[in-house]
């Protein structure tokens, strides 16, 4: 079951970041039109705003399944790299999942084009991190959940 949240949480750190890099072309384009001309003339005066919203809920649904993968594998994977790097993806997904409702809660004062780079950076550290989940979990699963641990068998054990 973990391996497969952390399957899934890797083809969702790549899916969030394609949707991450579509809002903030979006946001930045109505917020900033080419020129005054060249406005599109289907958005409104704060439809930024409302596109910042839209994309602060999107990222909402993705950083509370990185939050609920990273529980789950803290939970049910005992080994000491997965414990570690789990503690550190929760606080991780905590900070983002933070400045997201934060954005939200002032979506006319912050918006998603100057949030969003922030989360850009957030999905490479997922990703390595479900790429090591999935490595975890195989090995937990394969040495099996009643035997104990070989000392050294985990980098973080020396």
């Amino acid at each position: 079951m973990n391996k497969a949240l952390y399957i899934s949480s890797l083809v969702l750190s790549v899916l969030f970041g394609f949707i991450i890099i579509y809002y903030i072309d979006m946001v930045s384009y109505v917020r900033y039109p080419d020129s005054f001309w060249n406005a599109p003339d289907f958005y409104g005066q704060n439809e930024w705003g409302v596109k910042t919203e839209e994309a602060g809920w999107i990222s909402l649904l993705f950083f509370s399944f990185f939050g609920i993968t990273f529980t789950l594998g803290l939970i049910k994977i005992k080994r000491v790299t997965n414990k570690v790097l789990s503690i550190i993806g929760l606080s991780l997904t905590a900070l983002f999942l933070l400045w997201d409702l934060v954005m939200l809660s002032a979506s006319e004062n912050l918006s998603f084009d100057e949030v969003g780079i922030g989360f850009f950076f957030f999905v490479p550290v997922i990703t390595a991190f479900s790429i090591v989940g999935i490595v975890q979990s195989t090995r937990y699963k394969r040495q099996g959940a009643s035997t104990k641990q070989i000392r050294g068998s985990d980098l973080l054990d020396s």
